[in-house]
């Protein structure tokens, strides 16, 4: 019913038919060869639910999904919700700071400093990937092959997990074990928590996530219930 009340515009996006969104972005084949890679949107798909990982547990993954989702980050910037501009706010580092909670050891403020002159999106990647991997060896294939802007090479793959094990040596148990699909679940509930409390408030919110997207004028309000 949230969703469906909503008038979503994508400025960023072309309408190439009614409510048929089309994507472009500048990127690379698996030669590095430049390509354009194209993907569409339907904003007239307007119902989201929650995927579960097995049908009689709902203690692993459960993350919203919603055609919202599918728009590219960049694009996102140019959203209005009922003809206003929007603002996406980030629950940061939620992943990291679940696994330092559950450790009981205080994380600091950068956990995507890894050094070795790893980049921050490469860090961060990494370190995402390290929960969800079951091994190292996968951790460092998925890392190759899961982001092409980035264009890692396996040597420097190897290079980054190995970096995210030495940095977070805290949480080392919890690397590379799956434990990402059991953070999902909970951070979906944080999510969707903070979107039931801001459509109580009259708030239109679209999450995507570990994000929320709200009218400028509603970050106040959002930030509020996303720290509570």
């Amino acid at each position: 019913e949230m969703f469906a009340s909503m008038d979503v515009e994508v400025p960023g996006g072309k309408e190439i038919a009614n409510g048929l969104l089309l994507f472009e972005r500048h990127g690379k084949d698996k030669y590095g060869r430049p390509v354009i890679k194209r993907h569409h949107v339907r904003l007239s798909q307007k119902t989201g639910r929650r995927i579960f990982a097995e049908q009689f547990n709902r203690n692993l993954h459960g993350r919203l999904y919603v055609a919202f989702q599918n728009i590219p980050s960049v694009a996102r910037k140019t959203m209005r919700i009922n003809g206003e501009a929007c603002i996406e706010l980030d629950f940061e580092a939620m992943h990291p700071t679940l696994a330092y909670n559950a450790a009981g050891v205080r994380m600091d403020d950068q956990p995507y400093a890894l050094g070795r002159g790893i980049t921050r999106n490469e860090a961060k990647l990494g370190l995402l990937i390290g929960f969800n991997a079951d091994d190292r060896l996968s951790a460092a294939r998925a890392l190759v092959r899961d982001d092409d802007e980035l264009q890692i090479p396996y040597h420097q793959a190897v290079k980054i997990i190995d970096a995210v094990f030495e940095r977070h040596d805290p949480i080392r148990r919890m690397l590379c074990t799956d434990t990402g699909i059991k953070f999902m679940n909970i951070d979906s509930r944080i999510t969707v928590g903070a979107m039931k409390a801001l459509v109580a408030r009259g708030i239109p919110v679209i999450g995507v996530h570990d994000s929320l997207i709200v009218a400028s004028r509603f970050e106040g309000q959002a930030r509020e219930e996303m720290t509570k």
